[in-house]
């Protein structure tokens, strides 16, 4: 019996994978075949197992064959694998600069190389073009600022020019238009939105408390945030336009750091709900069908989902630093990407 693998697509995974059959496993190599000899007649699985995570199987994993004297029985398993982006923080450097890796932690490059600002929480925008985050000096003093560049890092704008409050989290609207962030312009923190340029200003939440944490549906009709105008920190979900807001999470724990699926179905949050460590969890946009992904002693934050919604990358503090992690959405097949002393976190899955 003669079962092959083909692999297209960039960043293949070689160390290969492995098929098993009649219990009897074996290594084969990305574009490769192995051959079982001596199989008895009648009907036998194959299966292909330990396919890399930024690799897809086309079709079933297992496959049925019928074996006949005298015949050769032949299978051909297709993997496709692809790489993307993310963009993360990290002080590699004398200060806090933007990285970028591809999606299995290789590729590493300083996108912002500033000596003089440390930069945080990046985001893109929805074409991948240009990349928004927070930016405030090293030395102090004159808050912090949010800033738009180009994808490679050049040409980076402050567009929230003139105020000496904290501007932070800045989230794109799925039609790549305007960008919400939280800002402490008005004394307590609040969700503003302005145009992508920083014009058009206009505070959502309005509130005596602290509003923080924005991520819009992908349908751009409404805004994930945190709150804590019931006490603690909880996720809320309003319109775009700031009206109707709705405490979501419901609980007397810490909930933070909402991220939405790009499908729209799911938003994968940060709580403390089971422990003094925070894990991260699943709910639907209601608050109901709450799950949690990681359960572990570390704590897992920042989270952010891979364009096609099946992954989900976070950060995770387990050796002493914070390090890059990604997943499958439901918290299986967890991979470790950055491995260094550093502090690497808020990871941001480019488009």
């Amino acid at each position: 019996m003669e079962i092959a693998a083909t692999t297209s697509g960039n960043e293949q995974d070689e160390d290969g994978y492995t098929i098993t059959l009649s219990g009897e496993a074996r290594p084969i190599e990305p574009n490769g075949m192995v051959t079982f000899e001596e199989v008895e007649p009648g009907t036998v699985t194959a299966t292909l197992s330990d396919v890399a995570f930024n690799c897809e199987l086309e079709g079933a994993d297992a496959v049925d064959l019928t074996v006949s004297v005298g015949q050769t029985a032949q299978a051909t398993f297709e993997v496709t694998c692809a790489l993307s982006e993310l963009a993360f923080a990290t002080d590699r450097q004398l200060t806090e600069d933007i990285f970028l890796m591809n999606s299995t932690g290789g590729s590493v490059e300083d996108l912002t190389g500033s000596a003089t600002f440390h930069e945080r929480q990046p985001d893109w925008s929805p074409d991948g073009t240009q990349i928004a985050y927070m930016r405030f000096s090293s030395g102090g003093g004159a808050g912090s600022r949010i800033v738009v560049a180009n994808a490679d890092g050049s040409d980076p704008v402050d567009v929230t020019p003139g105020s000496g409050a904290g501007n932070e989290e800045p989230a794109w609207s799925p039609d790549g238009t305007r960008i919400a962030f939280a800002t402490t312009r008005d004394g307590n923190e609040e969700i503003y939105v302005m145009n992508a340029d920083g014009s058009g200003l206009v505070n959502l939440t309005n509130h005596d408390d602290g509003d923080s944490d924005p991520t819009w549906s992908p349908d751009g009709t409404r805004i994930a945030f945190v709150s804590d105008r019931d006490g603690n920190d909880e996720i809320y979900v309003m319109n775009a336009d700031g009206s109707d807001p709705v405490n979501v999470s419901m609980d007397e724990l810490q909930d933070i750091e909402p991220a939405w699926s790009p499908d729209g179905a799911r938003i994968v949050f940060t709580s403390t709900r089971n422990g003094a460590q925070a894990d991260l969890y699943l709910m639907n946009p209601d608050g109901s069908d709450v799950v949690d992904l990681t359960d572990t002693s570390a704590n897992e934050r920042w989270a952010t989902w891979s364009p096609d919604g099946t992954r989900i990358a976070f950060t995770h503090n387990g050796f002493g630093q914070n390090e890059i992690f990604v997943m499958s959405s439901d918290g299986t097949g967890v991979v470790r990407l950055t491995h260094n002393s550093y502090d690497d976190r808020t990871p941001s899955w480019r488009p």
